[in-house]
């Protein structure tokens, strides 16, 4: 049997501390490393936005001299939240933001809605998914 000396004891005791601080320091930083990478990827998502302007309508109307005046810009808006790809919302999106954007125009008499544009903007994350679509026009008033 071998027996330690008080130096021999205290060196292989401080030997051990020191690994067991190393361990420590390494297992801390793999926690962090782990808590960071978790936090982007949970506060991550995608956003994308598409705009189309060419609305066709048909008309007689001449829109390049000043018989004209531009009354007012309107916005109709609408929106639905999808989980897993389905969505509680009813009915088409644009229509519903075309909808709302001619119950703020509230146009009447000689008035009539141009340069009419739509935008569609997608965010998701994981599972969840927003689409927003927005419609807007100029208001004008002919003389």
């Amino acid at each position: 049997m071998t027996t330690l000396s008080h130096r021999d004891f205290f060196n292989f005791k401080n030997r051990y501390e020191e690994k067991l601080a190393v361990c420590d320091v390494f297992n801390l930083q793999v926690a962090l490393s782990i808590l960071v990478f978790a936090s982007m990827a949970l506060f991550t998502g995608c956003s994308a936005t598409n705009g189309y302007m060419g609305h066709e309508v048909q008309t007689q109307v001449q829109l390049n001299k000043a018989n004209f005046n531009v009354i007012k810009s309107v916005e109709g808006e609408a929106s639905a939240n999808y989980f897993l790809g389905m969505s509680p919302s009813d009915g088409n999106l644009i229509a519903q933001a075309k909808k709302d954007m001619l119950k703020k125009a509230n146009l009447n008499g000689a008035q009539a809605l141009v340069n009419i544009t739509t935008d569609v903007k997608s965010t998701g994350f994981l599972i969840w998914r927003q689409k927003k679509v927005y419609i807007s026009a100029n208001v004008i008033e002919f003389k």
